[in-house]
């Protein structure tokens, strides 16, 4: 963030893509946060993962003229089955769980949509920021990723644990 003042504005045609970018993470982390609060992260991150390379495997061809060749298709699908099947319950879902394990998978579905929207919508925008003026720097700073902070801290802490005081053990991940 400290040097995107430093860099050249970006191409007026690429901040359509910057915003619907910005609206397309919102969602995201909205999907992700409801798909997390009904159900498993064993159940919900494969979905959203999962489907996200899929869909952008099968709309890109004739979104934005990407043709992937047969075996790039073959192998994206293999991927993404595989990482949906480990989130199919082994057992059947009975009783009120099963209402909650509808919605986590809906709103992993819709996780993995929005991860296939903005994978499309950060790529047109770089390609039509202009070559090599550092504009993807600028394009993707713009939604502070939450997990960024934590993991650099612990990074620092692993080193050198009298470089930073420890995290309080309401916030402490892993």
């Amino acid at each position: 963030m400290v040097a995107v003042p430093f860099l050249p504005w970006i191409e007026p045609a690429a901040w359509k893509y910057l915003v619907a970018s910005v609206l397309i993470h919102v969602l995201y982390y909205t999907f992700l946060l409801k798909a997390y609060s009904y159900g498993d992260l064993s159940h919900t991150y494969p979905i959203a993962r999962g489907l996200g390379p899929l869909l952008v495997a099968l709309v890109s061809g004739n979104l934005i003229g990407e043709h992937l060749r047969v075996q790039d298709m073959v192998g994206v699908a293999l991927l993404s089955f595989g990482l949906i099947t480990l989130a199919i319950p082994l057992k059947a879902v009975k009783g009120g769980a099963a209402g909650r394990h509808g919605l986590a998978t809906l709103f992993a579905v819709l996780t993995g949509v929005t991860i296939a929207a903005y994978i499309i919508a950060d790529g047109m925008g770089v390609r039509s920021a202009g070559p090599g003026r550092g504009d993807a720097a600028r394009l993707n700073p713009v939604v502070p990723d939450m997990r960024r902070p934590q993991i650099g801290h612990i990074g620092i802490i692993r080193i050198n644990r009298n470089l930073m005081p420890p995290l309080p053990p309401t916030k402490r991940l892993g």
